[in-house]
């Protein structure tokens, strides 16, 4: 089926460089033939030769894998010193973390990134700034029970600081 397209396209090139040097205003010269015999090889004008442009992978793409990396190794940093009860200390880390996932990310890590933010806020006082990382969270993975459960505590400390 290729074969048979590739001859029809030379066909239909033939038929058209004929039509091309074939004029309507100039009678044919008996001499020169718009379309070469079986027997003559084919002219064409020599190919120039293009460089190949190499296209490069593009820097946001690049960038975001890097920075997704470096958001796991913030993530991991600041749970080190959740696990250490240094919620202060994981806050601005996490917010860091944060910036380097693309906004609405599918990455696993960051479902981690806006749960740690999430449960570091609502445990220095701050609910209800921990409330929507939560939500995210949630959206996320909303079979996940621990952030559904992080989230309750976070909306009942929020009506009780009012």
């Amino acid at each position: 089926m290729t074969i048979l397209f590739a001859m029809g396209i030379l066909g239909m090139t033939l038929y058209l460089a004929a039509t091309l040097y074939t004029s309507k205003d100039s009678a044919p010269d008996e001499n020169v033939s718009a379309v070469p015999k079986a027997s003559e090889p084919l002219q064409s004008p020599p190919l120039q030769a293009k460089p190949v442009q190499q296209t490069p992978v593009s820097a946001p793409l690049q960038q975001t894998v890097i920075d997704e990396q470096k958001g796991t190794e913030l993530n991991i940093q600041a749970h080190q010193l959740i696990t250490e009860r240094r919620y202060v200390e994981a806050i601005p880390i996490l917010q860091q973390a944060l910036k380097t996932f693309p906004r609405n990310s599918t990455a696993l890590a960051y479902k981690f990134v806006l749960y740690n933010l999430g449960h570091s806020l609502r445990r220095v006082g701050r609910a209800k700034e921990a409330v929507p990382y939560l939500e995210q969270c949630i959206k996320m993975d909303p079979a996940w029970e621990k952030a559904h459960s992080e989230l309750q505590i976070a909306v009942e400390a929020t009506k009780t600081s009012e």
